[in-house]
């Protein structure tokens, strides 16, 4: 912790290997309550963003509380919304914060649970160069590598030494308890075969890409995106696809999760809240609706 004069009293900014990273105000003696902005309008807040998901908020007097919660909100104190802006920041960070150090010193501690797993890795077949990277792909997808020992496993199983690949063979072994655990039923975004099939050769050629189709992607993506709960949202495709779709969505800023149809759960439902189609007549992105 340091001391920063450009900030103001009530600032606070939180910086990743000296790059800021995210930023935010706090008010002491009050609490922050969150909730839909005509709930918070209606009980007399004046409406701010939540500094952690930038979700509708007021700062409200401590007396407050209980009227807030009684109406729905969620009512957090200063010290727990900057300890989740914290924690939130070194989820969307970690690929920063794994370093090839860290990695190994994971391995030691591995080592004496699983020591002819983790023997295998650092050799010839299995670089600890190429390892560390796919782990990178991993946190920057947030992709949560929860149980080590099951992705390695997988790596050392894939037989595969490209990053990449050794990534999306992980993602099959801990994507599915990861959406376990979201408790809400995915409402996906499909894209027809045919579209898909278009994509994947466009961006796979680089010579062949076609920037008008891409940009109407990312805008489908887009509606899709502000009108379906977080918690329910996402877009799944086909695993070849599945990472150039994902790369796309980063480098556009849009935080959404892309999985591929092998890495849901068995047992899950799939219910499409849209799918995306290509009129090679008109040559539009149109959701089905």
């Amino acid at each position: 912790l340091r001391d920063n004069f450009e900030l103001g009293p009530r600032e606070y900014a939180i910086v990743v290997r000296d790059r800021p990273a995210a930023r935010g105000a706090l008010e002491l003696e009050r609490m922050l309550a969150v909730a839909d902005a005509n709930v918070l309008e209606r009980l007399g807040g004046s409406v701010v963003a939540d500094p952690v998901y930038g979700l509708p908020a007021a700062w409200i007097e401590q007396a407050s509380r209980d009227h807030f919660v009684d109406a729905g909100a969620l009512v957090f104190d200063p010290i727990s919304v900057l300890g989740s802006h914290l924690a939130e920041t070194a989820r969307t960070n970690a690929s920063a914060l794994l370093g090839r150090q860290e990695l190994q010193t994971m391995l030691e501690h591995l080592r004496l649970r699983a020591p002819a797993l983790v023997k295998e890795i650092g050799g010839e077949a299995l670089p600890l160069s190429c390892v560390h990277r796919a782990l990178l792909l991993l946190l920057r997808e947030r992709a949560w590598p929860r149980d080590l020992l099951a992705v390695f496993e997988a790596m050392v199983d894939a037989g595969a030494r490209e990053p990449a690949e050794l990534a999306e063979t992980a993602r099959r072994a801990i994507v599915p308890d990861l959406i376990r655990r979201r408790g809400a039923l995915l409402a996906p975004l499909l894209l027809e075969p045919a579209l898909e099939r278009g994509l994947l050769q466009a961006w796979s050629d680089a010579e062949a890409r076609a920037p008008e189709t891409t940009m109407r992607v990312r805008e489908s993506i887009e509606r899709y995106a502000e009108r379906v709960p977080r918690e329910r949202a996402a877009v799944v495709c086909t695993a070849s696809l599945r990472p150039l779709l994902a790369d796309l969505l980063a480098r556009s800023g849009l935080r959404l999760e892309v999985f591929s149809y092998a890495e849901l759960p068995p047992e899950m439902p799939l219910q499409a809240a849209d799918i995306v189609r290509l009129p090679s007549e008109a040559g539009l992105l149109a959701p089905s609706g």
